[in-house]
């Protein structure tokens, strides 16, 4: 029961890291870029190491993706700015998915 969970919080911290990469709100960006973060922390409590799960909530949630979060609806970004980018990530989607999966693996 314990390596379904891992297995899916893994699954999770892959599927949130790319669309973390292929998204075109910075906003959401963030958004998975904090979901990345607890799935991480939450395969490395199911694994056992506490401390460096504990230490990547408070660090990384808590410090960075929070700055990054407040940094990015402190600057006026326009809607007509985040939809000219086209389709020019989903080109490197296949890249992504290869190294995530060499990774995986």
């Amino acid at each position: 029961m314990k390596t379904i969970f891992i297995n899916i919080l893994a699954f999770g911290t892959l599927l949130s890291s790319i669309f973390s990469i292929i998204s075109k709100n910075p906003v959401i960006l963030v958004i998975f870029l904090i979901t990345s973060f607890v799935t991480g922390a939450g395969y490395l409590i199911l694994i056992e190491i506490h401390f460096v799960s504990i230490y990547y909530i408070i660090v990384y949630i808590n410090a960075i993706a929070v700055l990054f979060l407040f940094v990015i609806l402190l600057i006026n970004i326009k809607l007509t700015d985040i939809t000219e980018t086209d389709n020019k990530y989903l080109k490197n989607l296949s890249l992504v998915l290869t190294v995530s999966l060499l990774f995986y693996l």
